[in-house]
């Protein structure tokens, strides 16, 4: 499930889906029920709102990478909602947010560092993420097949030499895909790599099947969005994904 892209504006909507958990270094991310959050950093608790809480989700689940304000803003707003003065009003809105954040980590940690500003790009969790060196710590798990480098351990997806900008969820999913390339994974096995073994959604006791095509079809996208000839994520129906053999081809 990609938690952020698909939030209803009602928190009481049969649509709405908890966040998945997400730990980053020392910061812990969880929703309890509709509207109740656990932010951790350090050890210590960090009290913030519904918005502050969508916003630190989504830097986090792509941490390392640029966001722009554009995207932060039509997260919260929903695309195309405009306000403030002059077509970039909406960059008073999200630093107005985003200060906020800054200063409830600082309450509890003078040295809080990891909201990167990045001037009229946008922001970013922690340091930017680049191809981990071979051989390094952040390089192990990697796969690298044909024009795809996956290395999950650092949430980082290159193809055809351009990053691909991912969740961590799926980096994980791809790395999986690639790692059994010419066969396939279960719609199970994906849908327990991301809720974990055991739980279930949806209808009957298949209804995940939903749930993991809307998964790849996001992924296939990202890709798309760096090469419109991409087709390397193949479906095996009724049984799941997989991804195209290079040496088949």
């Amino acid at each position: 499930m990609d938690f952020i892209e698909d939030w209803p504006d009602i928190l009481g909507s049969e649509m709405y889906r908890l966040a998945e958990p997400i730990t980053h270094g020392e910061l812990s991310l969880a929703e309890l029920t509709p509207g109740l959050f656990m932010v951790v950093w350090r050890g210590k608790p960090i009290s913030l709102t519904f918005t502050q809480f969508k916003i630190l989700y989504w830097l986090v689940e792509r941490a390392g990478f640029n966001q722009p304000y554009r995207r932060l803003y039509d997260f919260v707003h929903r695309e195309g909602f405009l306000a403030g003065d002059g077509d970039k009003g909406y960059w008073t809105n999200v630093r107005s947010i985003i200060k906020r954040i800054r200063q409830r980590f600082r309450d509890v940690d003078a040295t809080f560092d990891e909201l990167h500003n990045l001037s009229a790009l946008g922001y970013r969790w922690g340091p930017l993420v680049v191809r981990p060196q071979l051989g390094s710590k952040e390089a192990e798990g990697g796969i690298v097949l044909g024009e795809l480098e996956a290395y999950p351990a650092v949430g980082w997806v290159c193809w055809k030499e351009q990053p691909v900008e991912l969740t961590l969820v799926q980096v994980r999913i791809v790395a999986l895909l690639a790692s059994r390339r010419g066969g396939f994974v279960s719609y199970r096995l994906i849908y327990d790599l991301v809720h974990g073994e055991g739980f279930f959604a949806g209808e009957g006791e298949e209804g995940y099947r939903v749930n993991v095509r809307s998964l790849i079809k996001r992924i296939r996208k990202r890709f798309c969005d760096v090469d419109a000839t991409f087709d390397e994520i193949v479906n095996f129906p009724a049984e799941g994904y997989g991804w195209r053999n290079p040496e088949s081809t």
